[in-house]
This record gives C-alpha cells, sequence and structure tokens, in this order.
C-alpha cells in the first residue's frame, strides 16, 4: 500500500513538474530502507516465541531432578575388573513394591576371562539388567558389586567408561568408517584396516572408492544394517573398557557372519568380562555360564551342554527357535 501511495503521488508530483524521477526512486529506496527493519521487528515477536517454547523444553530437561545420586570423589576403577556380582537384586520402574518388581531376588556372577549370557522370553528383565549395570537405574533393593564395591560408591564416569555396550540400535556419526571406529583417532590406517577385516568389513571396504575414509551419513544411512553392528562391534574392540556387553549386537547379521565374527574377536576380548544378552540361541552355545531368565529370576543356569540336557526352560527355547 505504502509503494503504491509513494508512486502515485510521486507521478502525480512528476507529473506536474515539482519532483524528478531520480528523486522520485531515491525517496522509495529510502522508504524501503525504513519498512524493511519494521518488517524483521515484527517478524522477530514470532521467532522470539518459537525460541520461548524451545528453551523452556531445554530447560524441562536440564531442571529434571536427577534420580542417580553422584558423587565425584568416589572411587574410580583403575585397574582390571575380575568379578561383578548381582546380589539379590530387586528393581522396580514405578516404586510400587516388590510384588510389582521387574527383578526379583537376582543372584549373577560375572567373571573376567569367561562368556556369560543371558537369555530368556522377551519382558523377563535382560535388558533391564543392563540398565543397572550402566547405572542409568539404582536397584531398588540388593546391591551390585564390582570386585567387592557397590556400583553406587563408583563413580559413574569412570564406571560407564569401563562399560561397552554393542546394542540393536547403532548410533553413527555423518563421518568416515575410520572416524566411527577409533574417536580418539589413537590408532594408525593399518590397525583399523585389520579390525575392519576381523568384523569383516572388508568386503565393504573394498567396493568403497575411499575406503574407510569414505563418510556413510547420519546415522550410517549409506550402509547396511549388518554394516553397522560391525562398525560397532569394531568399536568394542577398540575400546579399553573391561567390561563388554553385547545385547542382540549380531540380530542384523547371517549365521555364517555371526558365527565368523564371534570366532575372530575372542582373542580381543578374552581378558575382559563378556556378557552376552541373546534371543538367537546359536550366539551363545561357547558361553562358560548361561543364567536362564523368566518372569524377573533365575531359574536356570549352567553350560549349554548341561542346560540342553535338561527338560527345562533353555530347552524349549531351543526347540522353538528350531
Amino acid at each position: 500500500a505504502i509503494t503504491v501511495v509513494i508512486y502515485g503521488y510521486g507521478g502525480y508530483k512528476v507529473i506536474n513538474g515539482q519532483l524528478s524521477v531520480g528523486e522520485l526512486i531515491a525517496f522509495q529506496q529510502y522508504t524501503n530502507m525504513l519498512i524493511g527493519p519494521c518488517i524483521n521487528i515484527i517478524r522477530s515477536t514470532n521467532q522470539i516465541v518459537q525460541a520461548k517454547v524451545s528453551i523452556d523444553r531445554v530447560y524441562s530437561v536440564i531442571d529434571e531432578e536427577i534420580d542417580i545420586k553422584v558423587e565425584n570423589n568416589a572411587f574410580k576403577i583403575n585397574h582390571d575388573i575380575n568379578r561383578v556380582e548381582l546380589k539379590d537384586v530387586c528393581f522396580d520402574y514405578n516404586g510400587f513394591g516388590k510384588e510389582n518388581n521387574v527383578l526379583k531376588n537376582l543372584n549373577m556372577i560375572f567373571k573376567k576371562g569367561e562368556t556369560t549370557a543371558i537369555v530368556g522370553e522377551s519382558g523377563c528383565g535382560k535388558s533391564t539388567i543392563v540398565s543397572l549395570l550402566y547405572r542409568l537405574w539404582d536397584v531398588t533393593d540388593g546391591e551390585i558389586l564390582i570386585d567387592g564395591v557397590d556400583i553406587k560408591d563408583i563413580n559413574l564416569k569412570s564406571l560407564r567408561k569401563n562399560i561397552h555396550i554393542v546394542n540393536q540400535e547403532v548410533f553413527l556419526f555423518d563421518d568416515t568408517i575410520k572416524n566411527n571406529i577409533d574417536f580418539r583417532e589413537k590408532l594408525s590406517y593399518e590397525e583399523v584396516l585389520k579390525i575392519c577385516n576381523i568384523v569383516g568389513l572388508n568386503d565393504l571396504l573394498g567396493s568403497l572408492e575411499n575406503g574407510i575414509d569414505t563418510v556413510i551419513g547420519e546415522k550410517g544411512v549409506k550402509i547396511s544394517g549388518g554394516q553397522k553392528q560391525r562398525i560397532q562391534i569394531a568399536r568394542a574392540i577398540v575400546s579399553s573398557s573391561k567390561v563388554v556387553i553385547l545385547d542382540e549386537a549380531t540380530s542384523a547379521l547371517d549365521n555364517i557372519s555371526q558365527n565368523k565374527i564371534l570366532n575372530n574377536i575372542n582373542n580381543y576380548i578374552k581378558d575382559k568380562i563378556v556378557i552376552v544378552i541373546a534371543h538367537r540361541l546359536s550366539t551363545i552355545k561357547d558361553a562358560n555360564n548361561i543364567y536362564v531368565l523368566e518372569k524377573g529370576q533365575v531359574v536356570e543356569s549352567g553350560s549349554d551342554e548341561d542346560l540342553s540336557s535338561e527338560n527345562g526352560l533353555y530347552k524349549g527355547l531351543i526347540m522353538a527357535s528350531n
């Protein structure tokens, strides 16, 4: 409307010789210089409102009460972990009492140099155990001990630094394969290539023009699910963590690739505590000990050979998977 008024009235002035064409155009330009910032101020009101909503969401997270009490001066793990023990562990997400516990008087022992498997039907509490070990939650009752020290008395950063979880949901950065495997860039190209060969990534690298320097996109959109899991297993090999948890770590792999990778990484995890959570029972046949869970309780434990000879839940799971 302002533009129409200026050119209308200005054109009338030009026709009557009271104003030159150059003066009219200059006046229009100066008017735009004034109106532009005014419009931006009006639009900024919407931006301020949107920013306020975003800030409220951020602060709603920041101001959330912390359930996990952290003591920065607590005990730090500076040695090899020889034993992790769950002692009479009970857990309930909602605090509704013992009758609603997800885990009930759970007793488990994980030892250095051994692979311990946890199996059971969906909802029996396998992933909850991982969350408790990583201290995303605290136990409702009982205690989790690392070499006799309650994890509540261990520095949280030190605890999580020494536990490496390989799960189904792989998070990858929009970066090269090498940087996704070796975050700290402490390995040479040759060492990373060797690890890639161990986890079966050599075929992928051979098909890529830039090899391990290939950028794989946000969340690894440029590679398959099985290749993502291989990268995550490679991370576990690179990691200096004393405890490695494989939570359905090979679910996207076929049986042949899975067995080959598990055999290849044995030499790299033999001095660690290895915990395997699996639905596919073929991944745990060589485990030193297997815990079978049902409704948050250990109902059977032993080797694959021992449990297969019994007419229990583990044998039923084997038959159901065949």
